[in-house]
């Protein structure tokens, strides 16, 4: 088990020390400093962040260096707040605000119709188990997942007064998903 970690460890070594030498300029000497390749190859096994492409890897590296020196000047300045390295250092701020930043509209369904006020009075109550679309109870035992019954239970409902009728939707694929 230790000779497969050394030889993977090995292996990743090599990686970055040959991606680290494709990103050399022809005159022999690097772009970068060495405290920010040292810092790149660290950052990499750290995150377990991979380029098989020479060109991808090495743009990723001058965004990093970017990163890492901005960071850098940021916690010299003497501010109130220190900056620190994360997974996102070989992103852009457009990268990462189109990857993880702002909602995603929902596309709305061919044909789908905007509500129209029928005009009628809404009832004040109503029984959805007389209607058939609440699910039977599911005990959960001592799984301790108490908020995936509920959300199914609740999807469940959904779709059964909106949708396909009543269904039996998986607790076990959320919790996996967890």
């Amino acid at each position: 088990m230790e000779t497969k970690f050394l030889i993977l460890a090995l292996l990743g070594v090599a990686v970055i020390g040959s991606t680290v030498f494709m990103m050399r300029k022809a005159n022999g000497t690097s772009a970068y400093s060495a405290e920010v390749i040292q810092a790149y190859q660290n950052w990499q096994i750290k995150y377990n962040k991979k380029e098989s492409d020479p060109d991808v890897a090495a743009y990723r590296l001058g965004i990093f260096n970017s990163n890492y020196n901005m960071i850098k000047a940021h916690n010299q300045s003497g501010k109130e707040y220190t900056l620190g390295e994360n997974q996102f250092m070989d992103l852009t701020k457009e990268e990462f605000k189109s990857t993880y930043l702002g909602l995603l509209p929902k596309p709305t369904r061919v044909g789908a119709k905007l509500h129209e006020n029928s005009g009628k009075t809404a009832a004040t109550t109503v029984d959805w188990r007389t209607k058939g679309d609440v699910s039977a109870i599911k005990d959960q035992g001592q799984c301790g997942s108490c908020w995936a019954f509920s959300t199914t239970g609740s999807l469940e409902s959904e779709d059964a007064i909106h949708g396909t009728g009543l269904g039996n939707f998986s607790e076990q694929q959320l919790v996996d998903c967890s």
